[in-house]
C-alpha cells in the first residue's frame, strides 16, 4: 500500500485531509513564540535554514523551494535535495558550502565551480580542489584560520607580498568599546569573513545597535537567543527594525530547540500523507491548467461561432460566385487546350531548336579550333610586328639621316639651279650676240656681193 493511492480506503484519506490541515499549527508550536510561521514559510531565506524541522517542511513543501537559498544549506539532506537537482544549484553559492557532501559534489562537477567562492569556503577540505597559487588572495578573506595560513605561505614564497591577518590584528587589540565598534564598521561590512564572534561583542561595554547586528549575523544562534532574551526592552524602545528579521529565517535558533531532531522513519501512513500532498499539488496546477484551457476553448467558441454567421450570410453571395467562377473554369479550360497545341508546336520547335544547337555546337567546336590556330597566327604576326617595328625603329633612324643630306642637297641644288638659271642667261646673251655678230657679218658680205657686179645677185661663190 505504498505505492499509489488508488486503493487507500476511504477512512485513511479523510485521516490525511485532517492531517493536512493540522499540519501548519503543529510546526507553528516549534517555533519561538515571537516568530510568526506564516511569515517564515513565504520567506526564501526559510530555504537556507539547515535546522530538520526546516528540511521537513521543505520536502513536503517543493514549490516553496528557493534553490538559490538551499544551495547555501548544509543539511545532509538538503545536500541530497540538491544532488538530485543540479540544474537548480546556484553554484556560486553552493561553492561556498562548506559540508562535506557539498564537496563531494564539487568534485564530482569541478566545471561547475565558482572558484573565488570556493576560496572563500571554509571546509579544510576545499584545499584538494582549489589551486591555492591561483586564488592565494582570495583565500586570504577566509573566515578559516588554517586556510588563510596556507595563503598567506604561498603569499610570501610566491608573490613576494605582506598580507595582513585582519583576525589576528583584533585579537591583539584592547576590545573594548569604540575599538569593536570601529572594527564591526571597517572590517566587517557584511563580509562573513571578517566578522568579530558575535559572543565578543554581546560581552563587551559597547552597545551596538540590534539592527547593524542581524545582517551580520543573521545564521549565528545566538544571536536569536540574544533577540528573545531582550525583547522587551526592543519592543518598548522600538531600536530593532522588524522588517529585517526576514533575514533571521535562515537560522536554526527560530526553531525552540537548536539541538538536531531524531527523525524517524516514515511510517506508511505518512509515505502516504507525501504522496497524497504531492498528487494535490499536482490536482492544483491541473485544474489550474484546465481552468487556462477551458477559458482558451471559450474564446476559440465565440470566434467559430461569429465565423460561422459570418460563413452563412456569405453564403448566399458565394452562390453568384460560383456560377461566375465556373464560366471562368470553361474558358480556362478552352484556354488550356489552346495552349497545350501551343506547347505541342513548341516541343516541335524546341526538338529543331535542340538539332540546330547542335550544329551550331559543331560549328563551336570548328570556330574554337580556328580560334586556336587564329591565336598562334596571332602570336606569330605578334612577333613579326615586334619586327617590323624595330626595322621601322631602325628606317626612322635612317630616315632622320636621310632627311637631313636631302636638306642639304635640296640646298645644293637650289644654288645650282641659280648657277644654272645665271649661265643658261649668259650664253643666251652670248648667243644672241653671236647671232648678231654673224648677221652682221651676212649683211657685210651680202653687201660686199652685191656691190660685184661680177658676182650674180642670187647663188653661190
Amino acid at each position: 500500500m505504498t505505492g499509489s493511492i488508488v486503493n487507500i480506503p476511504d477512512h485513511y484519506l479523510e485521516l490525511s485531509y485532517s492531517y493536512l490541515a493540522n499540519m501548519s499549527s503543529t510546526n507553528a508550536s516549534l517555533f519561538r513564540e515571537w516568530i510568526a510561521p506564516n511569515e517564515v514559510y513565504s520567506s526564501a531565506n526559510f530555504s537556507a535554514n539547515p535546522h530538520p524541522e526546516a528540511i521537513k517542511w521543505l520536502k513536503a513543501n517543493k514549490s516553496m523551494i528557493d534553490w538559490g537559498f538551499l544551495s547555501g544549506n548544509t543539511n545532509p539532506e538538503a545536500i541530497e535535495m540538491l544532488k538530485g537537482n543540479l540544474d537548480k544549484i546556484a553554484w556560486s553559492i553552493f561553492s561556498e558550502n562548506p559540508s562535506d557532501a557539498a564537496l563531494k559534489i564539487l568534485k564530482d562537477n569541478k566545471g561547475y565551480i565558482k572558484w573565488d567562492y570556493l576560496a572563500r569556503n571554509t571546509n579544510i577540505k576545499m584545499l584538494e580542489l582549489i589551486d591555492v597559487k591561483a586564488h592565494w588572495n582570495n583565500m586570504l578573506t577566509n573566515s578559516n584560520k588554517e586556510i588563510r595560513e596556507v595563503a598567506l605561505y604561498v603569499a610570501w614564497n610566491h608573490a613576494n607580498n605582506k598580507p595582513i591577518d585582519i583576525l589576528t590584528y583584533y585579537a591583539n587589540c584592547n576590545l573594548q568599546g569604540s575599538n569593536i565598534r570601529s572594527l564591526v564598521e571597517t572590517l566587517a561590512c557584511g563580509n562573513k569573513a571578517h566578522k568579530i564572534p558575535l559572543s565578543m561583542i554581546l560581552n563587551s561595554e559597547t552597545s551596538i545597535p540590534i539592527n547593524e547586528l542581524i545582517p551580520l549575523y543573521k545564521d549565528d544562534p545566538l544571536l536569536v537567543n540574544h533577540i528573545e532574551a531582550n525583547l522587551d526592552s526592543f519592543r518598548t524602545n522600538g531600536s530593532i527594525d522588524w522588517s529585517k528579521l526576514t533575514s533571521l529565517w535562515s537560522n536554526p535558533g527560530i526553531y525552540k530547540t537548536n539541538m538536531p531532531i531524531e527523525v524517524s522513519p516514515k511510517t506508511e501512513i505518512e509515505l502516504m500523507h507525501d504522496e497524497l500532498n504531492d498528487m494535490r499539488n499536482m490536482l492544483d496546477t491541473s485544474r489550474d491548467q484546465f481552468k487556462e484551457i477551458e477559458g482558451r476553448l471559450f474564446k476559440q467558441e465565440s470566434r467559430y461561432r461569429k465565423a460561422l454567421s459570418l460563413l452563412k450570410s456569405q453564403e448566399e453571395g458565394n452562390a453568384s460566385i460560383v456560377s461566375s467562377l465556373r464560366e471562368q473554369i470553361e474558358c480556362q479550360e478552352a484556354e488550356i487546350d489552346m495552349l497545350s497545341k501551343q506547347s505541342c508546336e513548341q516541343i516541335k520547335e524546341i526538338a529543331s531548336l535542340k538539332s540546330q544547337v547542335c550544329d551550331q555546337e559543331e560549328e563551336l567546336e570548328e570556330l574554337r579550333s580556328d580560334l586556336t590556330s587564329y591565336e598562334t597566327t596571332t602570336t606569330e604576326l605578334k612577333e613579326l610586328t615586334a619586327r617590323q617595328e624595330a626595322k621601322i625603329e631602325d628606317l626612322k633612324y635612317i630616315n632622320n639621316e636621310g632627311t637631313i643630306e636631302l636638306e642639304i642637297l635640296r640646298t645644293e641644288k637650289e644654288r645650282q639651279a641659280s648657277e644654272i638659271v645665271m649661265l643658261r642667261n649668259t650664253l643666251v646673251h652670248q648667243h644672241q650676240r653671236h647671232e648678231d655678230a654673224i648677221d652682221a657679218m651676212h649683211r657685210k658680205l651680202f653687201e660686199q656681193e652685191y656691190d660685184n657686179e661680177d658676182i650674180p645677185l642670187f647663188g653661190c661663190w
